[in-house]
């Protein structure tokens, strides 16, 4: 029998892969439902402690578009073209991108699709159409240059990679070494050229340093694609996406770069909002009916230059699997007549999930705009709650001189960063871990506070922090 040559790792030798090989023989479906649900069961075990990732995992109650399970359906093609395989969810798709068009300001026009993955999809789809806009517009006489902050998605570099997009970084160590417009460096061999956007000590992009990277190119003929983060994924900071294009229309109308239409225009602005576009337009709605004083930075179609937005359903919203939803109000969006389906081959899949938007309608359509509202208020508060009790653990362990955890929390970020604890917590708890810049080595980690998160759930990973720490766990003296 064939055997992967991948290594498991220590999280994963819990979950043996033996019980679930497939045999030559039939396996009666009453041992299928009884491994199916012990797995159900585990994953619910981890479920309930999770804490590490920005997934929502409450409960969710889907008996109605299970039924949907029976069939194959599929939304091959462009959403807005229903083709000929009609056993589609086509218009139910339509009500979803017009519920995140109107949630994001979309206003009269726009052109999107619900995603088979996450977000990268969409990031992708994004680029791709950036890409080709900038190479076919008649501003701009070189080729188009991808800036991305440091605190930008993982993805952004195969995405750029598998596009061939290249960043300031790679052209400027190319064509322009040492000429780099920031006082601070790059890496050795880069140039001078760092190989991100630097971004303030919250995680937010230092508008004043993306501008004179964007003059620095635009100056010399690229043009600019821009990719913010909202909501990002190493500690949930929301970029200033309104002040930042504010900074920069002078200096792309200044360089001719900055056009009415596709064909004129010499640039792209992308809001990779995975997390945050699916829950901080609800946080401005309870700032505009008074439930709270504060409100993030505009960040969707009201600011003139985003072209494209893309959040995760599977995240905030909570959806039982990746999927997400990518607009863009740009009329390129790669166009290719009909094909054999009947629709045009606008997505990046051919064949798309059908099952996805019928799940996001049901669970959109579950809860009020209030609702939705105050949940988001709630999960504020809890991460309030939570770098209140970590910061105040910090104390107690730097007293005893047990070295302390190195809190941080961006402002209105739903996440905490603290110095990783010892392994058993860290499994417990579903924990990530990853090194700061300029760390060696993997030693901070940090919490998530989706719908499912508590006090009680805080206080428990707070109570374990202190105990692990205080037998001889893993924090180390600052």
């Amino acid at each position: 029998m064939a055997t992967s040559v991948r290594e498991i790792s220590p999280r994963e030798e819990d979950l043996p892969a033996a019980r679930f090989r497939l045999a030559p023989e039939e396996l009666p479906v009453s041992d299928r439902d009884r491994l199916v649900t012990e797995l159900a069961r585990e994953m619910g075990d981890r479920a309930s402690t999770m804490l590490g990732f920005q997934v929502n995992e409450t409960p969710k109650d889907f008996r109605g578009p299970d039924a949907l399970l029976r069939y194959h359906a599929n939304n091959a093609g462009d959403p807005f073209v229903p083709g000929d395989f009609t056993l589609n969810t086509k218009h139910v798709e339509r009500a979803v991108l017009d519920h995140f068009a109107e949630l994001w300001h979309a206003d009269s026009y726009y052109w999107g699709y619900v995603l088979n993955m996450g977000s990268t999809e969409g990031n992708l789809h994004a680029l791709w159409s950036a890409r080709d806009l900038l190479e076919s517009a008649s501003v701009g006489s070189r080729e188009p240059v991808l800036f991305r902050s440091a605190n930008s998605h993982y993805s952004l570099p195969k995405v750029a990679g598998l596009l061939r997009l290249r960043t300031f970084h790679e052209v400027g160590a190319e064509l322009y070494e040492g000429q780099c417009p920031l006082a601070t460096g790059g890496t050795a061999g880069s140039g001078g050229w760092p190989a991100g956007v630097p971004v303030d000590g919250h995680g937010e992009v230092d508008v004043d340093s993306l501008v004179r990277l964007v003059e620095f190119f635009a100056a010399r003929g690229h043009p600019a694609v821009v990719n913010f983060n909202y909501g990002a994924t190493s500690n949930g900071a929301f970029d200033d996406v309104e002040r930042a294009c504010r900074a920069l229309r002078p200096v792309l109308v200044e360089h001719g770069m900055y056009g009415d239409g596709d064909s004129d225009r010499g640039y792209w602005v992308h809001v990779d909002g995975a997390f945050g576009a699916a829950y901080m337009p609800y946080l401005e709605t309870g700032f505009e009916r008074g439930m709270t004083r504060r409100r993030g930075p505009v960040f969707d179609f009201r600011v003139p230059e985003v072209c494209s937005i893309v959040c995760s359903g599977h995240k905030y919203i909570g959806m039982p699997w990746p999927c997400g939803v990518y607009l863009t109000r740009s009329d390129f969006f790669g166009n290719s007549g009909k094909t054999i389906t009947g629709s045009p081959d606008n997505t990046l899949g051919g064949s798309r999930n059908a099952l996805s938007p019928v799940f996001l309608w049901y669970e959109i359509a579950g809860t009020s705009t209030r609702q939705r509202t105050l949940s988001v208020l709630s999960c504020l508060r809890t991460a309030e709650y939570a770098e209140h009790r970590l910061r105040e653990l910090d104390g107690e362990l730097r007293e005893r001189g047990r070295g302390g955890l190195d809190v941080e929390r961006a402002p209105l970020s739903l996440s905490v960063r603290f110095r990783k604890p010892d392994a058993e917590v860290m499994a417990k708890y579903v924990l990530p871990e990853f090194a700061l810049p300029g760390e060696q080595r993997p030693d901070h980690t940090h919490l998530y506070v989706l719908p499912h998160v508590d006090e009680r759930l805080v206080d428990a990973l707070v109570s374990d922090l202190r105990a692990s720490t205080l037998s001889g766990g893993s924090s180390r003296t600052t």
